[in-house]
């Protein structure tokens, strides 16, 4: 049944197709190709009223284009549904054939155990019966008054040692109803790993999608910076996540959604391996979740932390230089001024039914600095949002590896192989301090780019305009080790 199922599905021919996707989806992305088109440059005017309507269109079809050239996934394996659902059928498959195994292996030590219980009954009854007979013959010689002859009861001795001999071995002798490893483990093994490989390409993919919509940002990518403070919670011993009020260092901290949905990928592929109850299936996809994590996702994460920090570089990003406002927070106040055209034009009928690049049905007044302070306050937040990242990684890493664990506790019996899978999952640990370590390296990186605007500031005037807007609000965007910036 097993090997029709396999042959039904061509898990052998997907797998292979899979294997050689996934290669192609790691090589894009650690070589940077894949994050080349990320578009940090509109960020401050995300949910601001700047670009309007159609620049939104205009995003939607830019995201749809890009999904469209996922490295053959959806042509070669299929939509990500698809090959989800798909998964899901091979893990039950598995699950069930798992549980078959584990139900006759029970069955046959149960069987085992009685028969051992059995076999001792009756070397216990034959002892018994020896007793008795030696016995017998002793009230025999002494009602009779004769005695065996030396040889004679060396003779009876002799056979008593034989007897008890062969009940010996024949209680060491294993009792063998089904063999350790039959052709059940062999196709079970067989499935497994074309699932693993499967599962692998799946995770890969998902990861993808996530890297191609914080290609193309809009305002659902970016979300408060949760883990920047961990505080036991209620009786429960856990612990709860606290965002900083107004005020407070990282009040401003932005984290994106690559994180939440690669790590969310990660949990579902692995989960799925563990409810399989196969440890080998288990134990190869908790090594392709370290591997993927610690490898690939760190690699994305470092260059989209270097992007970010490229966005701040004074007189080139958001930040001003010694001459002004920097690059990007000028092109801002231009786009801003475009679209207050555009939202005049509305207002006076002008426009027609063509709101054009403003889109501006509601801006018919001009914006005040500081509506451009808060522009470019949230452009820095959003783009140090990609260092943030890296931070968030390291807490939602760590609590994946406490899930894996308890869900090993919980679902696996104890073994030898139980173990090597718990080892695989501490694997996980490495990769949460990879993550640290890369998050204090993008920390310090971020500041050795805005570190010589600082000293020019205060080189020049410590308190003058000439700061701008964009230092003014730096400190409080940074979470986790970053908060401590200010």
């Amino acid at each position: 049944i097993i090997r029709s199922y396999t042959r039904e599905r061509e898990l052998a021919l997907h797998e292979t197709k899979a294997e050689r996707i996934a290669n192609a989806i790691e090589e894009r992305y650690t070589s940077g190709v894949g994050l080349q088109e990320t578009s940090l440059g509109p960020l401050t005017s995300l949910g601001l009223g700047v670009g309007g309507d159609s620049a939104q269109t205009a995003l939607e079809r830019a995201k749809l284009g890009a999904s469209e050239d996922d490295c053959g996934f959806t042509a070669e394996v299929g939509q990500l549904v698809d090959v989800d659902a798909a998964m899901e059928e091979a893990a039950l498959c598995l699950q069930h054939t798992e549980s078959y195994e584990r139900f006759i292996r029970h069955a046959v030590d149960e069987v085992t155990k009685a028969r051992k219980l059995r076999l001792s009954q009756k070397i216990e009854e034959k002892r018994h019966k020896r007793e008795i007979e030696e016995q017998k013959r002793l009230e025999q010689e002494a009602d009779t008054g004769t005695r065996l002859t030396p040889a004679e009861e060396e003779a009876l001795k002799k056979k008593q040692q034989e007897e008890e001999k062969e009940d010996e071995e024949l209680m060491k002798k294993p009792i063998e109803i089904l063999p350790p490893h039959t052709k059940l483990n062999d196709i079970v093994a067989e499935v497994g790993g074309y699932y693993s490989g499967l599962e692998r390409s799946l995770l890969l993919a998902g990861m993808q999608r996530a890297f191609m919509n914080a290609n193309f940002p809009d305002e659902r990518h970016y979300s408060p910076m949760a883990v920047i403070n961990s505080v036991s919670g209620g009786g429960g011993g856990g612990q709860q996540n606290v965002i900083p009020q107004h005020g407070e260092a990282g009040c401003n901290a932005l984290q994106t959604s690559v994180i939440e949905e690669c790590l969310y990928a990660a949990q579902r592929s692995t989960l799925r391996a563990f409810a399989t109850g196969h440890t080998g299936t288990a134990s190869v996809a908790a090594n392709y979740c370290a591997d993927i994590l610690g490898r690939f996702l760190l690699e994305v994460l470092n260059k989209r932390a270097e992007m970010g920090a490229n966005l701040l570089k004074p007189g080139e990003g958001l930040l001003d230089g010694r001459g002004g406002l920097g690059q990007a927070a000028q092109n801002l106040m231009n786009t801003a001024q475009k679209g207050l055209r555009g939202g005049a034009n509305v207002v006076r009928g002008k426009g027609g039914n063509n709101p054009g690049v403003g889109g501006g049905k509601n801006l018919d007044h001009e914006e005040t600095p500081e509506v451009i302070q808060a522009r470019i306050a949230m452009g820095v937040a959003r783009a140090c949002a990609n260092t943030n990242d890296l931070e968030v990684a390291v807490e939602y890493t760590r609590r994946l590896e406490k899930k894996f664990a308890s869900e090993i506790d919980s679902s696996y019996p104890r073994g030898h192989e139980t173990e090597q899978l718990r080892m695989c999952v501490k694997s996980l640990g490495p990769v949460t301090d990879s993550f640290r370590d890369a998050s204090n390296s993008a920390i310090q990186n971020l500041i050795s780019v805005i570190m010589p605007r600082v000293r020019s500031i205060v080189n020049d005037a410590v308190g003058q305009d000439g700061a701008g807007a964009g230092t003014a609000s730096f400190g409080a965007v940074m979470g986790g080790v970053g908060g401590g910036m200010e």
